[in-house]
């Protein structure tokens, strides 16, 4: 009996990658930090130069060329200065992000973790594909090869709503930190 207990110990104590092997999905942990709303933080927003270009191709030539209101895609560099997270967002018209990757690096302290999620959207803000990584601390030895995994179910729509949110601010402007839930509800619908 001492012996089945002993094994059903050692059992529950193994480490996840054990079970990875075995076919089981494991999600690879980021920082709950890492998809929170930015309304309290200071923001600083670039657009990309390339997408400018396409932009003034992509206007209609002459006089009677038809107006159909919609603008070319964006991206949009965001640096969070207060969380230190960065964000890549493509958006389409509007305020839809159509692919959105966001990275934090952790400081040498807490060893350097690189953090990193990608997501894909459809037009409609459905989940298209996606995955998380997290490359290992510096201080393990070992090749800092990064650790994947697909994307948490919750990823996704926390992801397109902190996308919406910063692609709002960038192109009104609103760079200073806002009272929570001020953002929200000034975006327009989909």
């Amino acid at each position: 009996m001492r012996r089945l207990v002993l094994t059903l110990l050692c059992l529950a104590a193994l480490p996840a990658a054990l079970s990875a092997q075995s076919g089981a999905r494991v999600l690879v942990s980021i920082s709950p930090e890492l998809l929170v709303p930015a309304e309290g933080e200071l923001i600083a927003c670039a657009r990309r130069g390339a997408t400018d270009q396409f932009r003034v191709q992509n206007q209609p030539m002459g006089r009677f060329a038809p107006r159909t209101g919609e603008t070319a895609p964006v991206t949009w560099a965001v640096t969070l200065v207060n969380s230190g997270r960065s964000l890549t967002i493509l958006t389409e018209s509007g305020y839809r992000p159509r692919e959105v990757v966001i990275l934090n690096e952790r400081p040498r302290g807490d060893g350097g973790v690189q953090e990193n999620v990608r997501v894909r959207f459809g037009t409609d803000g459905s989940v298209q594909g996606g995955h998380r990584a997290v490359t290992p601390p510096r201080r393990d030895p070992g090749p800092a090869t990064p650790l994947s995994s697909p994307l948490d179910t919750l990823d996704g729509p926390q992801l397109y709503a902190l996308a919406r949110e910063l692609t709002f601010r960038c192109e009104r402007g609103i760079l200073e930190p806002v009272p929570l839930g001020s953002i929200q509800g000034q975006i327009p619908p989909r």
